[in-house]
């Protein structure tokens, strides 16, 4: 029996009696659409949803229709009217519902675009490094070089594919987030046919439109209310199966070496994934169970009408007991072994609860479904509940009521649990807040299928995942993300040509562009509200801005790769460099270095400099770290600016000339528990530092640290070079291990809760799971060379420090935690929650470390610096120091010079260096930037040279590949301007569609 029939049903008692008496009559879209066809609306004080009739409870007495009876009293009173009571008593209370419900799918939203832009950031390293191998190393007989040009076709369209699926997720949690906040509008239409026959067809041409099989137009639109029903909880019920059946063959996914990661987390029934999975279930469930009760609140007078009916209530009985002992079990101890089902797991009992209510549901209601109107009718049918604003009003909000509740209650049983905790509830609830939205896109584009496609359809689709497969085993890229990927774009476009030529989904669109235009706004929760007003076109704004942020984001880290590529090759490198060591005199030592001047001067008398008398002192002044200060590693961080001597002439530029200059005596480095006098006296005759620049299978030219061996203090200090300017790797590197906390910090301007996410929440749950696999970090090779060359030849009690400003500085922070090794660091950007994305990729045993950074991490961090503090946050002990450079600004607050002078006048009692002063001198950079530009246009005439010699020479493989390459850049560069404009192109288009006239 179909919902449209019931324009003949004689009007039920039932309704809401939660709801108050109206005085004035609303201008809702009930009003304009359904004028010729709705009765009057009935009084809204006298509806009640179950009827406790005595007289009937004991003329159809039997204990299970009793308790079925019973059940529907008690799910009314749960999950119908406290959620009217309180929304009734709280003031704005759908206003903040709503907008909850709509900020959770923002945010979902807004962590798909940054999961995205990190995405994007590895794929442009991987084309880079690509490019780099094949072209500039001339490596084009490799395997990975040789690739013949059906293939790289093949892989332009596997990333347009992923692409396509982003948009088009990214556009249903737009859409649906919206449909929620707006109170379900497109849902409305659907289960409310006289919305299509009356302003869209119009009376004429629905007599000309012509009858389905069942008869008529009607019937098709029946049958369109009954999938919008039932295709929601047949997708959670077919979710629930599968995995359940992933978790029951856990034992088989784990012994795969290469089985997909997401398949071995659900697989795992103890995993977070799985089990806030399971709860979002849960939610759905009960939101589906709500819903229908409240469009039949009477369904328990029908189960003795239906097929099976013994077995359906012996099922209700059977699971509902054991379900109620669980939910109590599960609110009251939660996270404690089952003490109602010993020797079952929560796994085990929460699968089969859900799995089992979901079948009782799925079946129970499409046999009442297709009961006659007779029957019907005694189940209570609220037709009214589609027609009038104020019932659809206070059904929606109950919806979204049921959502912000449960995970407010999943939250605070966490919270009060001694075995959960703050920490172990957020991080619940952040994946909670994830699934829900992809779970109700996944329903709502379920539905939508199911309306555009028709059998034969049906058959088609249900092919692309076999030809995926077969086409990926040919073609030899062969990967399950691949073909998940590559069938939903087959099935996307299949729908989406198959809704091209769909009456009902024309009628769909027209009603709803109608509907829209009608909408007026409102706060109570007795008014529809607007779904796509104001706050929808700014909310689509800000989403096209971020989007153009990542088409940015993506143009300048491929230009940054592939130019760092070339600098690499053709050696595009200053003639001359930015940074200088000048003796002025045996007493003083001058350092240049890009756009300032550090001068040294030489302790020559044990009394403190009268300029620096009365200045107070840093807590870290007086302090050793790991058997030197905080000065010593500050200066060897410069050092580290400097080159070895194999490729550099100048002495002034070697790192032994600097080492010699900054550690004259290397026994004046610790003052220990001496007098600065006595340390003077004794600085006289110490052995100096020995850099070591020798080690078997590693190329200068790709070191970017400096090794120095103190053998008196048995220390090897590390120190990582910085940031370069002029070094575009450099640059390359800083955007690429920095992108998610950029993202993070750009997403908690936006979204303010993620500011209140727990380090642990944010670092382990978050930039974790979308912190992507990338081999290809600098600092891999420091690791790799202190694991393999420092650390097995380092003599027992002999420490290993590593050091480093800026860039090098958060390096050293990354290398210390994976090797479990101290660090200084010197204006560093911050690395502690993104540290556990390193650390989970490089060795998940040592996730702990991420705690342990705190006892072995020392940051000197100038109070001006906006690298610094721009990004992530620090661990560690953090001491912060003043900034003296007021003509060079934040710049110069960041520069080690600042740093050091610092150090030297606060602490004031170094054995070697009396007064430093850092100032503003442009001179390095002059001489240093006019004849390398001179050489960068001379190597780009030669470059040029170079590519017309070898297309002359009719080197055809590498002209092709490179045209290739070129047209899959335009391609990708397309398809992005095409996604971020697509919703615009959408707009206009649909405003163009043929309206009917609004009445009057």
């Amino acid at each position: 029996m179909m919902f449209v029939e019931g324009d003949q049903m004689e009007r039920t008692n039932s309704g809401d009696s939660i709801i108050s008496k109206h005085n004035s009559s609303s201008n809702s879209v009930n009003e304009l659409l359904t004028n010729n066809f709705a009765s009057p609306v009935p009084d809204l004080s006298s509806l009640s949803y179950v009827d406790f009739d005595v007289r009937t409870f004991f003329r159809e007495f039997d204990p299970i229709s009793s308790a079925c009876w019973m059940t529907a009293g008690l799910f009314e009173i749960f999950f119908i009217r406290i959620p009217d009571l309180l929304c009734d008593f709280l003031p704005y209370c759908g206003s903040v519902v709503s907008g909850a419900a709509l900020y959770i799918f923002a945010q979902t939203l807004a962590l798909l675009w940054g999961f995205l832009a990190i995405a994007v950031a590895v794929l442009c390293t991987k084309t880079v490094n690509h490019i780099e191998n094949c072209w500039f190393d001339h490596q084009l007989t490799s395997s990975t070089c040789a690739e013949p040009v059906w293939r790289i076709l093949v892989f332009v369209y596997i990333y347009y594919c992923v692409m396509d699926i982003f948009w088009i997720l990214a556009k249903s949690l737009f859409e649906v987030g919206w449909e929620m906040y707006g109170d379900f509008p497109g849902a409305r239409i659907l289960l409310n046919p006289k919305i299509y026959f009356h302003e869209v067809f119009g009376e004429e041409k629905r007599q000309e439109q012509e009858p389905s099989k069942d008869g008529s137009a009607r019937a098709l639109l029946g049958r369109v209310q009954y999938k919008c029903l039932l295709i929601p909880l047949l997708v959670i019920f077919i979710v629930s199966v599968l995995l359940s059946a992933l978790q029951i063959c856990a034992d088989v996914f784990c012994r795969e070496k290469e089985s997909p990661w997401i398949l071995e987390l659900l697989a795992r029934p103890s995993s977070r994934l799985s089990r806030t999975l399971r709860f979002t279930l849960f939610i759905g469930l009960l939101q589906w169970a709500q819903t229908f009760h409240a469009i039949f609140p009477r369904w328990y007078r029908t189960l003795n009408k239906l097929r099976g009916a013994a077995v359906l209530k012996s099922f209700f009985i059977f699971v509902g007991i054991p379900s109620g002992a669980r939910l109590m079990e599960w609110t009251l101890h939660p996270g404690e072994p089952s003490r109602i089902f010993p020797g079952l797991s929560h796994t085990t009992i929460d699968n089969i609860l859900v799995i089992a209510w979901t079948g009782i549901f799925l079946f129970a209601s499409s046999e009442i479904l297709r009961l006659p109107l007779k029957d019907l009718k005694e189940a209570g049918l609220q037709k009214e509940m589609f027609k009038d604003s104020k019932l659809w009003c206070r059904q929606t909000l109950r919806f979204k009521f049921m959502l912000v509740s449960c995970e407010v209650l999943h939250f605070i049983r966490g919270v009060l649990s001694a075995r959960m905790g703050f920490t172990f509830s957020q991080n619940d609830l952040i994946l909670i807040s994830l699934e829900y939205p992809i779970l109700l896109v996944v329903i709502w584009v379920s539905v939508y299928c199911s309306l555009v496609l028709s059998y034969h359809d049906l058959a088609l689709v249900s092919l692309t995942p076999v030809l995926s497969s077969l086409g990926s085993k040919l073609l030899g890229v062969e990967a399950w993300g691949i073909v998940v990927f590559v069938t939903l774009h087959l099935e996307g476009f299949l729908v989406d040509r198959t809704a091209s030529s769909s009456k009902l989904i024309q009628g769909f669109r027209k009603s709803r562009l109608l509907f829209d235009s009608q909408q007026h706004s409102a706060s109570a929760a007795t008014e529809p509200r607007m779904a796509n007003g104001y706050e929808r076109k700014l909310g689509g704004q800000i989403a096209h801005v971020f989007l153009l942020i990542a088409l940015g984001f993506w143009c300048f880290l491929a230009m940054l790769g592939i130019l760092s590529a070339i600098q690499v090759d053709q050696g595009w490198f200053p003639a001359n460099a930015f940074i200088a060591l000048d003796k002025v005199s045996d007493n003083s030592t001058k350092i240049f270095h890009d756009f300032g001047t550090l001068t040294l001067s030489k302790r020559l008398s044990p009394g403190p400099h009268a300029s620096y008398v009365g200045l107070p002192e840093y807590a870290i002044c007086n302090n050793e770290f790991w058997g030197m200060r905080a000065i010593d590693y500050g200066l060897l961080s410069l050092a580290a600016y400097f080159g070895p001597k194999e490729l550099l002439l100048s002495s002034s530029l070697q790192v032994d000339a600097v080492l010699s200059a900054f550690f004259p005596q290397q026994s004046c480095t610790s003052l220990h528990d001496k007098k600065l006098e006595d340390a003077f006296d004794t600085c006289r005759n110490s052995k100096l530092p020995r850099h070591v620049d020798q080690h078997e299978g590693v190329d200068p030219s790709q070191k970017f640290w400096t090794e120095v061996v103190f053998e008196e203090r048995n220390l090897t200090v590390i120190s990582v070079r910085g940031t370069e300017f002029w070094r575009l790797s450099d640059w390359l590197e800083d955007v690429r291990m920095w992108t998610e906390p950029a993202v993070f910090t750009l997403l908690s301007n936006v979204f303010p809760t993620i500011n209140i996410w727990s380090p642990q929440a944010t670092a382990m749950s978050l930039l974790k799971a979308i912190g992507l696999p990338d081999s290809e970090y600098k600092y891999n090779r420091l690791v790799r060379h202190i694991r393999h060359r420092v650390l097995p030849r380092t003599p027992p009690g002999h420490q290993v420090v590593l050091t480093g400003h800026s860039l090098g500085g958060g390096i050293a922070h990354v290398v210390a935690a994976l090797l479990n090794l101290p660090a200084v660091a010197f204006n560093p950007p911050g690395v502690y929650k993104s540290l556990a994305k390193h650390l989970h990729w490089h060795g998940e045993e040592r996730r702990q470390m991420l705690h342990a950074a705190h006892n072995r991490t020392v940051t000197v961090l100038a109070e001006n610096d906006f690298i610094g503090r721009l990004f992530d946050s620090h661990a560690g002990l953090v001491q912060t120091i003043t900034c003296s450079t007021d003509q060079m600004g934040p710049l110069g607050c960041h520069m080690i010079e600042n740093a050091v002078c610092n150090l030297l006048r606060h602490c004031n009692n170094d054995p070697r260096w009396q007064t430093c002063w850092y100032s503003y001198d442009m001179q390095p950079l002059k001489k240093g930037l006019t004849p390398s530009l001179k050489g960068l246009r001379e190597k780009l005439q030669m470059l040029a040279e170079r590519v017309r010699e070898k297309s002359r020479a009719g080197n055809l493989s590498v002209m092709v590949e490179m045209l290739l390459t070129l047209v899959a850049i335009l391609a990708t560069i397309s398809l992005s301007l095409r996604l971020v404009f697509m919703s615009v192109l959408d707009v206009k288009i649909t405003s163009n569609l043929d309206l009917p006239k609004q009445p009057h």
